[in-house]
């Protein structure tokens, strides 16, 4: 019955008529002449008998479907059955209920997508099976680019890129600035949508008085949770807050770490209820900078103490990524061998379960030498890797397995360019966008493409944002509607200023 209901798209309830007496009792002893004499309410029989209405048993209801409950109609006397799930958005296909039964719309909330649909692209699983725009292409045309808006005020006479995250219609900035007033610089973050119209004026991270540096971003559903590092005790250390989507901080700062030196550049996620925030942590010889880790709940407490995710082993760690998967996390960041010459930079990968305590993969070193600003990202089943290398010849990348099994790679992903730097990744499920920065001429302009799970480029190099100044350092994170935000560097000013565009298929051009 329920599996019907759903692949027809037919009305909440339908009704099936009892065959017994359509009367119902009013009032016991009632003069009567008939039957219908006796009640209004069907459930409730009545009969006329010897001029007296007589009590019979009630009418009872049974679902043999778990998914559909069931009533009796007192108009009818008939019964009624209801699913015990919703179809919010009018398509005809019901919500699954927490544990996944008695429902198969992957999204209630919008009546574009159902099982069966045909996919379009405008960035939902229109056909829920998963996949995202199965096929069609999500880098835009050059008629179909925005103009880059410029997202730190006028008051600040320089900013710099550090963060992007999308919520309830609203992509939240992240970004260093100064003023003429300050001598050091301020974590700031502003509220734009996807055709740049600022939503709040922007806002300072923390008031305390000292130089910080922020703010990465991440959406819990109801919060933008921020982290960042500020040096108000002295060293630096990393903090966290709460941010709502109009602007508004919902949290005092709540510090993560107490370092004998000094901890910065944290990275922020939110995953299963709660938020994860990465950095590197320095420490004192003959140890070098190692990845902490702390798990923060969605109303920001914190769970446990520092996680420690690398090893005390001379190296020196840094720039971490970190992307969940169904069963745990992917992280990536380098690693750099002190007791040889010159340092070689290797990339290495680990897997862990989702309390981060738990290894569930090899150290793997994915190049040996020559690696920098890994980034992570969920391709499939797997995670493709990506960095940047010391000649600048291409942006790498390869794909590997939760269990730390290489797959593809290690390749170059963007053949053919000078000077490529600064990559950046956002998953599409089968697929992943790539954004980096390559000299064009003189100066540097913002390219992506987008690579497939065999690491083969399933669309071609694409310009995101060009200009006759350079354009550097692109942060890409998934919106709704059609677009990806991308938050970069950009020299078109004279000096370097946080610039915002959003992009999407073709059929959703912005004007």
């Amino acid at each position: 019955m329920r599996g019907a209901l759903w692949t027809l798209g037919l009305s909440l309830s339908f009704f099936a008529f009892s065959c017994g007496s359509r009367s119902a009792l009013l009032s016991a002893g009632l003069r009567c002449e008939t039957d219908s004499d006796c009640s209004t309410d069907l459930c409730q029989p009545a009969r006329c008998l010897e001029g007296q209405c007589v009590a019979q048993p009630p009418i009872e209801c049974h679902s043999d479907d778990p998914c559909f409950t069931a009533r009796c109609v007192p108009e009818t006397g008939g019964c009624a059955y209801d699913s015990v799930s919703v179809d919010l958005d009018g398509d005809g296909f019901y919500a699954p209920l927490p544990d996944g039964t008695c429902g198969n719309d992957c999204d209630d909330t919008s009546p574009r997508a159902y099982p069966g649909a045909t996919e379009v692209c405008d960035r939902v699983d229109n056909d829920c099976d998963d996949v995202i725009d199965n096929g069609l292409p999500i880098l835009p045309s050059p008629g179909a680019l925005m103009t880059p808006v410029r997202v730190a005020s006028d008051e600040r006479v320089l900013s710099g890129s550090r963060g992007i995250a999308f919520g309830q219609g609203v992509f939240a900035l992240g970004y260093r600035a100064r003023d003429r007033s300050l001598s050091e610089n301020r974590s700031f973050i502003q509220w734009l949508d996807a055709s740049g119209e600022v939503l709040s004026e922007e806002k300072l991270v923390s008031p305390v008085n000292v130089g910080s540096y922020g703010t990465p971003l991440a959406w819990s559903g109801q919060h933008f949770g921020a982290a960042w590092q500020d040096a108000r005790s002295g060293n630096y250390e990393v903090y966290f807050t709460l941010f709502d989507p109009s602007g508004e901080k919902r949290l005092s700062d709540l510090r993560l770490t107490d370092t004998p030196s000094s901890s910065w550049a944290p990275e922020v996620i939110y995953d299963q209820g709660r938020f994860v925030v990465l950095w590197q942590e320095i420490l004192p010889p003959p140890d070098g900078p190692q990845i902490r880790a702390q798990l923060i709940s969605a109303d920001g407490t914190l769970i446990g103490g520092n996680l420690e995710l690398t090893p005390q082993d001379g190296k020196d760690y840094g720039f971490v990524a970190i992307e969940p998967n169904r069963t745990g996390y992917g992280i990536v960041y380098t690693a750099t061998d002190t007791k040889v010459p010159g340092g070689n930079i290797e990339v290495q990968f680990r897997a862990f379960a989702k309390d981060l305590a738990t290894p569930t993969s090899p150290v793997v070193n994915v190049i040996d030498s020559g690696g920098d600003r890994p980034k992570i990202a969920a391709l499939g089943e797997n995670f493709l890797l990506t960095w940047d290398v010391e000649d600048r010849s291409a942006i790498w990348g390869a794909i590997l397995s939760p269990s730390g099994a290489l797959l593809a790679g290690p390749a170059p992903v963007t053949p053919g360019g000078v000077a490529a730097r600064d990559n950046n990744l956002v998953s599409f499920g089968d697929r992943v966008v790539l954004a980096w920065a390559e000299l064009a001429g003189e100066n540097y302009d913002i390219f992506g493409t987008v690579i497939g799970e065999a690491l083969e480029i399933v669309e071609p190099k694409r310009l995101l944002v060009g200009g006759a100044a350079n354009s550097i350092e692109p942060r890409l994170v998934r919106g709704d509607n059609g677009f990806v935000g991308a938050l970069f560097d950009d020299f078109r000013e004279g000096v370097q200023h946080s610039h915002f565009m959003a992009f999407a298929c073709e059929e959703e051009v912005i004007k």
